[in-house]
């Protein structure tokens, strides 16, 4: 699976506290490396740091300090018992390899801010780790600010130590010079214009996953229609699932109770082929739609909008049915609206399961057996 969606980590992040610090303090630094844990073996997830980012472990006069040492030193001053070992023999061997990784941000998106004035809603050092402004940091933040606004490239996030209630920061800067540009990079503005962009934050797993939005899953979707389409039903379940609330803990990856096969891909890739503005419209609402329809299977207090029985014949008559795999019970054939005329046929199955069937114009009636 191609990653779709691009993570931002402040490097300070990775960077153990003193050993002789506070055990609080440690165990938020444990806490933060479980959640870029979980955020790191995502296969839809790419990871980047900036330049230079193993700079966080040099000393003062210069001396590179081991990852792995200094998070043993404070291990055993404070108790291995009392920490999550499993997440800590990742760090030790994770971080090193993490801090040298290439290509770093700006290599991976091809792009470099490199004259620019900066000012950001909350300020950014009051989110990160420095106790100055770490200049290549910034020159990330807003270079990530522009791809996400005149790019089109609405899968980044931020990564930082401390997420403001807003779940974003707004950037305003005057640029003078992007090397190289981008042929991408037309609509930016640049001095005596200000470019102001704005850029998604999250802390962990569960605060990226509630991030992503309805185009967002379209357009991840859509990069790969075949290989992402379980994804992309597991990101639409999720946003159905779980309340807006960072203290409910997800259960990742969500299971998912549905049957598809390469004939409904193609009748949901045919969808898009109209134009730009039919995608953007239909494939968000079809996604909608599915998770609406799974969650209600086994809510009783969630009640599937649009959807009603797909009947024999268009005058009406009975439901639609199919024999099921026991042979014991049958499958029924069922309809849902999707959006601006388009319908999603399924077959409700005796198992629990729903089995998609096509998506297209209202006009379409049949359903395969």
């Amino acid at each position: 699976m191609q990653a779709t969606l691009t993570v931002l980590i402040d490097a300070g992040i990775l960077a153990p506290p003193c050993p002789n610090d506070k055990p609080s303090r440690f165990h938020k630094y444990i806490d933060t490396l479980r959640h870029l844990r979980e955020l790191l073996i995502q296969p839809w997830i790419s990871v980047r740091l900036r330049e230079n980012s193993w700079d966080v472990f040099v000393d003062e006069a210069g001396k590179f300090i081991s990852p792995t040492d200094t998070i043993r030193s404070a291990i055993k001053i404070h108790g291995i018992q009392t920490f999550d070992e499993q997440t800590i023999a990742w760090a030790t061997k994770k971080i090193p390899s993490l801090l040298f990784s290439s290509p770093h941000f700006e290599e991976y998106f091809n792009a470099c801010v490199r004259d620019y004035d900066f000012r950001s809603n909350p300020d950014l050092l009051g989110l990160t780790e420095a106790s100055v402004h770490d200049q290549s940091f910034e020159r990330c933040v807003v270079l990530a600010s522009i791809l996400h606004c005149y790019c089109n490239t609405s899968g980044i996030r931020l990564f930082v130590k401390n997420t403001p209630d807003s779940g974003k920061i707004e950037i305003q800067a005057s640029i003078r010079s992007i090397e190289p540009k981008r042929d991408d990079m037309g609509n930016v503005p640049f001095q005596p214009d200000t470019f102001k962009g704005d850029i998604l934050i999250c802390d962990s797993l569960s605060g990226l996953l509630k991030s992503i939005d309805w185009i967002d899953i379209a357009k991840f979707w859509k990069s790969d229609p075949n290989t992402n389409f379980e994804t992309a039903l597991q990101f639409s379940i999720f946003k159905f699932k779980y309340p807006f609330d960072q203290s409910v803990k997800v259960d990742w990856p969500i299971d998912v109770p549905v049957l598809w096969d390469s004939k409904f891909i193609e009748s949901a890739k045919k969808c898009c082929e109209k134009s730009e503005k039919s995608w953007k419209k239909v494939m968000p609402s079809m996604f909608r739609t599915i998770a609406d329809i799974v969650v209600g299977l086994n809510a009783k207090e969630h009640k599937t909008r649009n959807k009603h029985a797909l009947k024999k014949n268009k005058k009406g008559g009975s439901q639609r049915t199919r024999l099921s795999g026991d042979k014991a019970q049958r499958d029924k054939a069922q309809r849902a609206n999707v959006y601006s005329g388009y319908r999603l046929h399924y077959w409700q199955k005796s198992d629990g399961y729903i089995s998609l069937d096509s998506i297209g114009p209202h006009s379409h009636e049949s359903i395969r057996r």
